[in-house]
């Protein structure tokens, strides 16, 4: 096995078993474009065809289960549902399936796991279609108009996303790290000095995801106040409306009242 396809069974491993600490369908979607475009560095077609399927398979496979899960009425954890880009995915991902299931038909042994997965993405694919109509239906009906938080707050959250995502960057490499040297323990004799190491790099990470932690609590109350700040102030802005429009009634009123007196009292004289 050469470095790339080396590379690319890594990104198929990610996305298959995803660390839910770091789990995000931004991550599994910049995972898959990446393997998707290694796979089109093989100089020879058939290496090019096997590991572009490979990417998509673990992917489809992902997205199908974990949409399956939600449909079924799971509770899943917010980084698993969907936004309107990750439906965008999805839907991409669903279109490359047809393409899959007539590889794995022509190329799958008898009994094999590839063999198996046909009939579920046949199913899974007509599901997921059906579940990006819903969900889009959902979304478009939600996204009413909302006053954004000011410049100044709105920098601050995406300083901080991108402090995150940097977290959740170091928390996956380390992941990485660490199964690597799980897999290496087996093979050697210097088990000592890897478990030395393996203990290093999980404390590290337990200090990586305590920062994680503490920085999406802070970008939270971040968006909460933000949130709040607008909604006050369009609540302010109705109490206005609410005072204004009975006295702009009133006036009317009072206008008409006078006239009608102002009439009577031409008639008397």
């Amino acid at each position: 096995m050469n470095d790339l396809e080396t590379e690319i069974k890594n990104i198929c491993d990610e996305i298959e078993t995803p660390q839910i600490e770091v789990f995000s369908w931004k991550w599994i979607r910049e995972l898959y474009n990446k393997g998707i475009e290694k796979s089109s560095l093989f100089n020879e077609s058939d290496k090019r065809e096997t590991s572009k399927n490979s990417v998509i398979y673990v992917t489809a496979k992902l997205i199908i289960e974990i949409v399956k899960e939600i449909s079924f009425g799971e509770e899943a954890p917010p980084e698993c549902l969907p936004t309107s880009d990750d439906l965008n995915f999805f839907e991409k991902v669903n279109q490359e399936v047809p393409a899959l299931i007539k590889y794995l038909e022509k190329n799958s042994r008898e009994g094999s796991e590839g063999e198996g997965m046909i009939s579920i993405f046949k199913a899974g694919s007509k599901q997921l279609k059906s579940f990006i109509q819903e969900q889009r239906k959902k979304l478009g009906s939600s996204q009413k108009p909302t006053n954004k938080p000011n410049l100044q707050d709105q920098q601050k959250i995406q300083n901080q996303q991108k402090e995150i995502d940097y977290l959740k960057q170091q928390l996956a490499e380390l992941q990485k790290q660490i199964t690597e040297l799980k897999q290496n323990q087996k093979d050697t004799d210097a088990k000592p000095e890897i478990t030395k190491k393996i203990e290093t790099l999980e404390s590290k990470k337990q200090e990586i995801q305590s920062e994680l932690n503490k920085k999406q609590s802070q970008q939270k109350e971040l968006k909460d106040k933000a949130n709040s700040s607008q909604s006050n102030n369009s609540d302010n802005g109705f109490k206005w409306w609410y005072v204004a429009i009975p006295s702009a009634i009133l006036l009317v009123i009072m206008g008409i009242v006078i006239a009608y007196l102002m009439g009577k009292n031409k008639k008397k004289h």
